[in-house]
């Protein structure tokens, strides 16, 4: 559910629809941000005061969610108020592991999940600098975060969001969603819950999927559409192609030998 009311029939659906992407835009640059860059003592500080994952604006209610959000609740509460340079240590190398070096298989870039030999730079991160390219949006470093990022997604979903969209516009964004995103998110969030050493990167990786997720879900019921299946967004992302054989030779049409 949102921290943002949908509902009164006698206040303009624009001004809710702009209130509420921009409290979802919140809290996806939040999530890149944690993606983006290992935590330090500052980020510590700053996710104990917004009472990070309670302090999301887009409040998640769901029984999957509930008990990742009291962890990690939990988690970031009971940091010391200063963590040793060991603690923060283990921090950096765990966020190295998953996000630099891929070591738990957990590469956080689209191509990765979407390719049969796990290889990165392959077609959707051509499809994202695509969708950049149209919004005139470039990466910084695309050595360090490749279009298809998780948190270039994340910013690019944002971005989407803080242009106030009309219905009309909430319905690209739930497709781009569907193309991309969510295509690969859980498969990446729940391989980092399995694999890594630290249960706050854990927390972080299922939140942001699951909020990903079930944001998708409110886009449906405002958008009164059900969400595609996975077969129909692969459909629609791989259409199959007809190949047409030339004729050669048909007995009793054409000359023989």
């Amino acid at each position: 559910m949102s921290a943002v009311a949908l509902a009164p029939e006698d206040t303009d659906i624009s001004l809710l629809l702009s209130e509420f992407c921009s409290v979802v835009a919140t809290d996806l640059r939040q999530f890149a941000r944690l993606h983006a860059k290992e935590l330090d003592q500052q980020q510590i500080h700053q996710l104990q005061a917004a009472g990070f994952p309670r302090g999301l604006g887009f409040k998640l209610e769901s029984e999957e969610a509930a008990p990742v959000i009291a962890h990690l609740a939990e988690q970031v509460s009971n940091w010391p108020e200063v963590l040793s340079q060991s603690e923060l240590d283990e921090l950096a190398a765990d966020f190295a592991a998953i996000y630099l070096t891929c070591h738990y298989g957990s590469c956080p870039q689209e191509s990765y999940w979407m390719d049969e030999d796990h290889l990165t730079m392959q077609k959707p991160m051509f499809q994202l600098r695509e969708i950049l390219e149209q919004q005139g949006l470039e990466v910084a470093d695309v050595h360090q975060f490749a279009d298809d990022h998780l948190v270039n997604e994340l910013e690019l979903l944002a971005y989407f969001l803080e242009q106030k969209p009309d219905l009309a516009g909430l319905g690209k964004i739930a497709d781009f969603m569907d193309e991309h995103l969510l295509r690969w998110v859980m498969s990446f969030s729940e391989r980092v819950a399995l694999m890594c050493e630290s249960e706050f990167y854990a927390g972080l990786a299922l939140i942001t999927g699951l909020y990903c997720e079930a944001f998708r879900d409110l886009l449906a019921q405002v958008l009164d559409q059900k969400r595609p299946t996975k077969r129909e967004i692969d459909a629609r992302m791989n259409p199959k192609k007809v190949v047409t054989v030339p004729l050669q030779f048909i007995p009793g049409i054409q000359k023989s030998w």
